[in-house]
């Protein structure tokens, strides 16, 4: 296995989702995750949760690209999601 790039620490919504951008940039990433499966955790916890409620310029900003990218997800990552 090649050296990754990046090492990510922790398999979540966050740790799963910069591997994924940070892979489309170019870069080769490692996530390492105590638990035998990715995700698992709280983000399975809360998985079926969208919060577009903030006030803050910086979270509407990040709220909306979220939206945006789950409303492509597809193009994406090229699967359906599963959340409802």
């Amino acid at each position: 296995m090649p050296t990754p790039d990046v090492l990510i620490i922790g398999g979540g919504i966050i740790g799963c989702a910069s591997a994924f951008f940070l892979s489309r940039a170019g870069l080769r990433c490692a996530i390492v995750e105590r638990r035998a499966d990715l995700g698992g955790a709280n983000t399975a916890a809360s998985v079926q949760a969208i919060r577009a409620q903030f006030t803050e310029p910086e979270n509407i900003a990040m709220m909306l690209e979220s939206i945006r990218i789950y409303e492509n997800f597809v193009k994406y990552v090229g699967e359906r999601s599963t959340a409802r």
